[in-house]
């Protein structure tokens, strides 16, 4: 662990960083030595790797590299305007104090996955955590593309000093995508048959099986063939739309349907103009 190397010597800069929204309301009230703190907040992150632990002595120390021209008080209020628009985790810094994103460590993610072995703390991790066994303090996790945090996961064991790991994968062989999609068919009568098995198809169902299991997708496809809704049982919804196999299997339209939104019921009916607003996908 000690010569792993965590940090980047690099980071990609997005050309419409200064069009963000979030960069433009730090700039609207600080001037561009907002934008610059924020700069440089980041090349400490990155250089770091994808966090960076910050109190009150962090915000001193740091002030003091800009000289007098940047107050602590200013750099202070740059990282609060920034937590509060988002642009850093504020559930992550009250609970560990700690400057991250989801933005920073899916580009921290990209920049190391050739490396043959990187840490990532459970408690910071705010990339597919459902799709990632996660159960020490760290993990090492064995990368060979970008999507390692759903592909690849190792628990490590015992001493550093025994050097041993055990290695894992969620093996295709291992996701019942024919018992899913036969599943789907023999419940769902009155929606289209679902008949071809896509690579995206396939992503999709590992990470519903990994994170729901079978039992709870079948309850999914039984309260789906139940909803007159969904099914567009009456023809009653706009167009002749019914759900379908992808539609269903959306994260946000199971849960949904788990928490009965499209059930049946005599007296409340479905909002069908704010349905394609903004429940539609």
């Amino acid at each position: 662990m000690s010569n792993l190397k965590l940090g980047l010597d690099y980071f990609s800069f997005d050309v419409d960083f200064f069009s963000d929204e979030k960069i433009e309301f730090i700039c609207a009230k600080f001037g561009t030595q907002g934008e610059i703190i924020t700069i440089k907040l980041l090349c400490k992150i990155y250089r770091n790797g994808y966090y960076l632990k910050w109190s009150e002595d962090k915000c001193l120390l740091f002030s003091k590299k800009f000289g007098d021209d940047v107050s602590f008080e200013l750099i202070n209020n740059v990282v609060n305007e920034l937590l509060e628009r988002k642009f850093f985790n504020k559930k992550i810094f009250n609970k560990y104090q700690i400057l991250t994103s989801h933005g920073i460590q899916k580009r921290y993610i990209e920049a190391i996955k050739r490396r043959k072995k990187i840490v990532i703390y459970k408690e910071y991790l705010l990339l597919c955590k459902r799709n990632a066994d996660i159960i020490p303090d760290n993990v090492d996790i064995i990368s060979l593309n970008v999507d390692i945090l759903d592909d690849y996961v190792a628990e490590r064991k015992g001493k550093e000093s025994k050097g041993k790991e055990r290695k894992g994968k969620y093996k295709e062989d291992n996701i019942p995508h024919k018992k899913i999609i036969d599943t789907f068919n023999s419940i769902c009568k009155s929606l289209p048959k679902m008949e071809i098995i896509t690579d995206k198809r396939k992503t999709v169902m590992r990470s519903r099986f990994n994170k729901y299991g079978l039992d709870k997708i079948k309850n999914v496809f039984l309260k789906a063939e139940a909803s007159d809704f969904l099914t567009n049982r009456n023809g009653k919804n706009k167009n002749n739309w019914n759900a379908n196999f992808d539609w269903i299997l959306n994260e946000n339209n199971m849960v949904k349907i788990l928490e009965g939104n499209y059930d049946n019921q005599k007296k409340k009916k479905v909002n069908w103009d704010k349905f394609m607003e903004g429940e539609k996908e």
